[in-house]
C-alpha cells in the first residue's frame, strides 16, 4: 500500500514538473539567433572581487545586435562579418570599458576576459540596507565577509554553509542544529533561498534540534547574502532575516568534477559548459553512513539516521538577451531506533523504545531571464515543491502493561509557484523594481499523539488525566499573494534612498497585510558608509506550520514587526572593515509556540513532560553589534565580533501540554535565546606553502532556562512521596557558553587537479557547555529523597577529518 502511494505521488509530480515546462517554453519568443560567420564571446569579471558580473551591455561599433552578460557573466555576440572591431562595454555601477583592436576572420577565434572597474556609486545593485553580508564574493558592493577557500578552511562541524555563517554579530544557533535564530527571531522567520526559489525545510536529522545540517552541499554554492536587517520589499512573509544561496557557475572551457569525504558523508559533483559555452551544466550528490557505520558495528542500540541530497542545473543562452534555465533539488531522510530504555525511579524501569522516521524534501524550477531593450531585466520563475514527513515512536513498558507515549504523525505538503521580478535602470539617479509572488499551496496533516503518564510524578492520576491524547488532522489548501514595488534614487551624489511597499495576502488566513519599508546610504568619505533602515515585516502563518491553530482548523493571523537600524562602516588602509549597528525590533501578534522548557534534544519533543505551549503577546529584541575583519599581514588573517543584546517577550498564558498541574511564569522573561554578550573571534594563519591553521573561539552568556524542585504529596497508602516539578519558568540563567574550535587544511596541486586535506577538532578544550537540565529522584541519606541532575550539553571534544579532489574529466 506505501508504494502504492508513493507511485502515485511521484506521477502527480511529473505532471506538475511537465506543466511547468510547458509553462516557460510558452514564454520564449520565437526567433532565436541565428548563427553568424564569426563570434565574439567572453566572460566579465568585478575588477576588485572577481565575480561575474551579470546585465553587462556589450556591443560593438557598426553592429547593430546588443549582447547582455548573464549570471555568470558570459556573453556573445554571433553573425560579425570578418573585419576589425571595437568593443564596448557599460553597466550603471562601473566604469565603461572599450576594446579596440578585435580581430575576426578565418582561423581567428576571439575569446575574451574583461575586467570591470566599480564606480564610486552602483545604484542598481548598491546595498542600502544596512545588516548584509556578503559570502564568496557575489555582491560587489559590499566588502566580502569570507572567500569560497576561507570557508573551507574555517572550522565548521559537518563542513555545512550555515554553520560556517552562524559566528556573525546577531546571530544565535546551538551545537546540535544548523538552522540560526537573528536577533531574537525564530529561526522558521528567516527566508531561505536558493538561484530566488524559497526552500522551507532544508535541513537533513531533524530530528536532531530541529536539523543538524543542510540539504544543500556547500560545494555546489557560488554565493551568499546574509541580511540581518530590514531587508528590502521584494522580500516577504518572514520577519527577521534573509539567507539567499547562488548556485555556482561552470568556468567556460574544461568540464570538471569533484569527489570528497569526510566523517559524516561523501559527496561527489560535476560541471561544465556546451554549445561554446552557450549552456552549461551542473550535478552534485551526497550521501550521510551514519546508519552504514551502525550496521557495521550491529548495533540495535543506536540510533541509525540515513540522509541524501542532490541538485542540478542546466542553463542555455536561448539569444543574446534570453537564458533558461532548469534546477532541481532533492533532500530525503529516514531516522530508526530499536532499543532498550528505562525510567521512572533511578531509571529502574525497563522499556522499549521504537522510532521509525521519514522526511521529503523535493523542488523543482525554471527561471526565464530576458533582457527588454538595453535598461530593463525580467526573471521569471515557475517552480514546484514537495515537502513530506513522517513519524512513528513509542515506549512501552517490557515487564508490565502500559507505556509512556505513541505517537504518529504524517504530512504532505505541496506548493506551485509563477514568480516575475523586473528591475528598470532608468536612469543612473533612478532605479525601480517591481514583481509579483503567486504561490498555491496545499497540505495534508494528522497527528496523534498519546502520553501515558508523567514519569517524573508517581502521585495518584486523581483527576484521570492519564492516558492524556491531542489528536490534529487537517486537510486544506490555498493562495499565498505577494506583490511589491520599490523606487531607488540618488537624489545627491554621497545619498541614495530606497523606499518600498509590500503587499501579501493569504486566502486560508485571511490575511491582507501592506509593507511599507525604507532604507538609505550615505557615502560619509572614501572610506566610510552609514546606513538606516525602518521597515514593517508580516509573516503570514504557514500551511502546514498547523501545530498551534486558534481553533478548529482557524489559523492565527499575521504576526507584525517594526525594525530599525542603523549602521556604520569603515573600510581600513589596509582593505579591511570595521562595522557598528544598533537596531530596535518590537514584534505584535506573536503566534503561539511549542517548547521543551528543560531544553534537551528529544526525537519526539511532544511527548515529553516538560512540552508546554507559550503564548507569547509582544517580543522585543535591540542591541549594538561590532564587526571587524582584517588581514593583518600576508599570511594572517582576523576576524572578531561582539554584540550587546536583550531579547525580552510578553506572555500572558503558558499552557503544560502533557502534564495537568499549572505552570509558574513571570509575565515578562528572557526570550530562550536571549544571551546579553557574545563573542567570536577567527584566526587564520597560513603555515607554509599549502598549510593553513584557523581557530575559532566563541562565547556567549548563558540562555534564559528553568530549575526544578522536588514537592512532596502522599500516596495512595498514606505514605509521604515527592514528585518533580518545575520552577518560575525562564527565571534561571544557564552557565556561560565557550568553545574552541581548530582547523588544519592543506591545498595540494597534483598534475591538473587540486588536493583538500583538512583535520579538525571541535571543542578543543572540552568544555561542558550546558544548554538544559534533566531531574530525577534519587535515593538520598536515612532512606530519603533527594533530587538530582544532569546537564544536557553541547558537543564534546570530537575530532574530524576530510578530503576532496577537484580536477578535470
Amino acid at each position: 500500500m506505501e508504494a502504492m502511494r508513493v507511485r502515485t505521488t511521484v506521477v502527480r509530480d511529473r505532471g506538475a514538473l511537465l506543466f511547468i515546462l510547458l509553462t516557460v517554453l510558452a514564454l520564449v519568443p520565437c526567433g532565436l539567433a541565428g548563427q553568424g560567420t564569426y563570434d565574439v564571446s567572453g566572460i566579465v569579471r568585478d575588477g576588485i572581487s572577481a565575480a561575474p558580473v551579470s546585465d553587462v551591455q556589450i556591443s560593438l561599433d557598426g553592429v547593430p545586435r546588443v549582447g547582455v552578460t548573464d549570471q555568470g557573466g558570459r556573453f556573445r555576440i554571433q553573425g560579425l562579418a570578418a573585419g576589425v572591431y571595437t568593443l564596448r562595454a557599460s553597466r550603471l555601477g562601473y566604469e565603461d570599458y572599450t576594446l579596440e583592436g578585435i580581430r575576426l576572420g578565418p582561423g581567428i577565434a576571439q575569446e575574451l576576459a574583461i575586467s570591470l572597474t566599480p564606480r564610486a556609486l552602483d545604484l542598481a545593485e548598491l546595498v542600502v540596507s544596512p545588516g548584509t553580508f556578503s559570502y564568496m564574493g557575489r555582491t560587489p558592493s559590499v566588502a566580502q565577509t569570507m572567500s569560497r577557500v576561507e570557508i573551507e578552511s574555517v572550522p565548521q562541524f559537518g563542513e555545512d554553509i550555515f554553520r560556517a555563517v552562524n559566528r556573525l554579530p546577531g546571530l544565535t544557533s546551538g551545537d546540535y542544529a544548523a538552522q540560526f535564530s537573528i536577533r531574537g527571531g525564530r529561526p522558521d522567520q528567516n527566508l531561505i533561498l536558493l538561484d530566488g526559489l524559497e526552500i522551507y525545510e532544508p535541513y537533513h536529522l531533524k530530528d536532531y534540534a530541529d536539523g543538524a545540517f543542510s540539504i544543500v552541499d556547500v560545494e555546489t554554492i557560488g554565493g551568499v547574502e546574509l541580511m540581518t536587517g530590514g531587508f528590502p520589499a521584494r522580500y516577504g512573509n518572514r520577519s527577521s532575516g534573509v539567507f539567499s544561496m547562488t548556485s555556482r557557475e561552470p568556468e567556460p572551457g574544461v568540464a570538471r568534477y569533484s569527489l570528497g569525504a569526510s566523517l559524516l558523508n561523501a559527496r561527489a559533483m560535476a560541471e561544465g559548459t556546451f554549445d561554446e559555452g552557450r549552456g552549461s551544466w551542473l550535478v552534485s550528490a551526497r550521501r550521510g553512513y551514519l546508519d552504514l557505520i551502525v550496521d557495521l558495528l550491529k548495533s540495535i542500540d543506536l540510533p541509525s539516521p540515513s540522509y541524501f541530497d542532490a541538485f542540478g542545473k542546466l542553463r542555455y543562452d536561448l539569444s543574446a538577451g534570453q537564458s533558461l534555465t532548469l534546477e532541481f533539488l532533492h533532500g530525503r531522510d529516514h531516522y530508526r531506533f530499536d532499543a532498550d530504555g528505562t525510567t521512572g525511579f533511578q531509571d529502574s524501569i525497563r522499556t522499549k523504545e521504537l522510532a521509525n522516521n521519514r522526511y521529503g524534501n523535493s523542488y523543482a524550477w525554471t527561471n526565464l531571464r530576458s533582457l527588454l531593450g538595453e535598461r530593463v531585466v525580467v526573471n521569471t520563475m515557475v517552480s514546484a515543491g514537495l515537502i513530506t514527513s513522517s513519524r512513528d515512536g513509542s515506549e512501552n513498558y517490557v515487564a508490565s502493561p502500559g507505556f509512556l507515549y505513541t505517537i504518529t504523525n504524517k504530512r504532505d505538503f505541496h506548493v506551485y509557484g509563477f514568480k516575475q521580478d523586473w528591475r528598470a535602470d532608468v536612469a543612473r539617479p533612478l532605479s525601480l523594481r517591481w514583481g509579483v509572488d503567486a504561490r498555491k499551496l496545499d497540505a495534508d496533516y494528522a497527528v496523534t499523539n498519546t502520553v501515558g503518564q508523567n514519569p517524573d510524578d508517581p502521585s495518584d492520576d486523581t483527576l484521570s488525566y492519564y492516558p492524556h491524547q491531542t489528536s490534529t488532522s487537517l486537510k486544506r489548501d490555498g493562495n499565498l499573494l505577494g506583490a511589491y514595488g520599490s523606487v531607488r534614487v540618488a537624489p545627491v551624489d554621497p545619498v541614495a534612498l530606497e523606499v518600498g511597499l509590500r503587499y501579501d495576502r493569504g486566502s486560508y488566513t485571511d490575511d491582507s497585510d501592506l509593507s511599507p519599508r525604507v532604507n538609505a546610504l550615505i557615502r560619509l568619505s572614501e572610506r566610510n558608509s552609514l546606513r538606516a533602515g525602518w521597515g514593517v515585516f508580516r509573516q503570514i502563518q504557514g500551511i502546514a506550520d498547523v501545530e498551534a491553530l486558534e481553533g478548529p482548523g482557524r489559523y492565527f493571523p499575521s504576526e507584525r514587526s517594526n525594525q530599525w537600524t542603523i549602521g556604520l562602516e569603515h573600510l581600513t588602509a589596509s582593505g579591511g572593515t570595521v562595522r557598528v549597528e544598533a537596531y530596535h525590533r518590537s514584534g505584535t501578534r506573536q503566534r503561539p509556540a511549542f517548547r521543551n522548557f528543560r531544553g534537551g534534544l528529544d526525537v519526539f519533543p511532544e511527548t515529553s513532560e516538560d512540552w508546554i505551549l507559550v503564548h507569547p503577546d509582544s517580543l522585543r529584541s535591540r542591541g549594538v553589534e561590532i564587526y571587524y575583519r582584517e588581514q593583518i599581514r600576508e599570511n594572517l588573517a582576523i576576524t572578531a565580533s561582539y554584540a550587546l543584546a536583550e531579547v525580552t517577550e510578553w506572555t500572558s498564558a503558558i499552557d503544560n501540554v502533557n502534564v495537568p498541574e499549572p505552570l509558574d511564569f513571570y509575565g515578562e522573561h528572557g526570550a530562550p535565546h536571549d544571551q546579553r554578550h557574545a563573542v567570536n573571534l577567527d584566526v587564520a594563519y597560513r603555515l607554509s606553502g599549502a598549510w593553513t591553521l584557523n581557530a575559532s573561539v566563541a562565547f556567549h552568556t548563558g540562555w534564559p532556562g528553568t530549575t526544578e524542585h522536588l514537592q512532596s504529596f502522599t500516596d495512595e497508602q498514606g505514605r509521604p512521596d515527592f514528585a518533580v516539578r518545575p520552577d518560575t519558568l525562564y527565571a534561571h540563567r544557564f552557565p556561560s557558553y565557550q568553545r574552541l574550535d581548530v582547523r588544519v587544511t592543506k591545498r595540494v596541486t597534483k598534475g591538473r587537479g587540486d588536493l583538500r586535506l583538512f583535520f579538525e577538532v571541535t571543542n578543543l578544550t572540552n568544555h561542558e557547555n550546558i544548554f538544559g537540565y534533566d531531574y530525577f529522584r534519587a535515593p538520598g541519606p536515612n532512606g530519603t529523597l533527594r533530587l538530582d541532575r544532569d546537564n544536557e550539553t553541547g558537543f564534546i571534544i570530537m575530532p574530524s577529518l576530510g578530503v576532496s579532489w577537484r580536477g578535470p574529466f
